[in-house]
C-alpha cells in the first residue's frame, strides 16, 4: 500500500477546476472531475436544511436541549459527509489510478492490476456523486476487488485507461482483460 505524500491544504481543498479533464504534460497525468447528480446534491442540501429548521423550531419553542442535539447532529453528519466527499478527483498517471475522496481518503491502484472497467448504475457507497458510475475491477495480491467512480467524461476516462493498460482492450462501452496476452 502506497502512502499519500502529503495532505492537501485548505487552498487545494477549496480549489475548483472548471475542466472535466486536465492533462498535466510534465508528469503525463490525466485528471478527471466527478459527475455530480443534481438530485443527490439536492438531497444533501435538503436534509441539512430540514435539520437546521427543526433545530430552530425547537429553540423557538423553548426546547434548547433538543434543538442543540439536532443542530449538533446536523453539523457532525453534514461535516463528515463534506470532509469525506469534497473534493473528489480521479487521476490516471503512468503507473496508477489515483482516486481521492475528500481530505482523508485516497486509493492508489496499479494500472497493471486492472481487469475490467464497465458502466453501472449503482447506489453503493463510493467516491462518486452520481449513480451513473464506472466499476473498476482489479486484483489485490490474489483477491478480486473493485471501486466505483463517476468521472464526468466517462468515455474519455475509459479510452485513457485502455490506452495506458496494455492488458485491457475496449469492447463497446467496456474495457476487458486480454487473456491471450498473459
Amino acid at each position: 500500500m502506497q502512502r499519500s505524500k502529503r495532505i492537501p491544504g485548505i487552498k487545494e481543498a477549496l480549489m475548483f477546476k472548471a475542466e472535466t479533464c486536465e492533462t498535466d504534460d510534465s508528469k503525463n497525468v490525466s485528471r478527471y472531475q466527478p459527475k455530480v447528480d443534481w438530485w443527490l446534491t439536492l438531497c444533501f442540501v435538503s436534509l441539512t436544511a430540514s435539520g437546521s429548521i427543526a433545530s430552530i423550531l425547537q429553540f423557538s419553542q423553548g426546547q434548547q436541549a433538543i434543538g442543540l442535539a439536532i443542530l449538533a447532529s446536523v453539523l457532525i453528519i453534514g461535516g463528515l459527509l463534506a470532509l469525506l466527499g469534497y473534493p473528489t478527483t480521479y487521476a490516471i498517471t503512468e503507473q496508477h489510478l489515483e482516486v481521492r475522496a475528500g481530505l482523508f481518503l485516497k486509493w492508489n491502484i496499479s494500472l497493471g492490476t486492472l481487469r475490467e472497467v464497465f458502466p453501472i448504475l449503482n447506489i453503493e457507497s463510493a467516491p462518486a456523486w452520481s449513480i451513473k458510475r464506472l466499476r473498476i475491477n482489479y486484483t489485490v495480491y490474489t483477491n478480486q476487488a473493485y471501486i466505483l467512480i463517476a468521472p464526468e467524461d466517462s468515455a474519455g476516462f475509459l479510452q485513457e485507461i485502455v490506452n495506458r493498460c496494455p492488458q485491457l482492450t475496449q469492447v463497446d462501452d467496456r474495457a476487458v482483460y486480454r487473456a491471450s496476452l498473459y
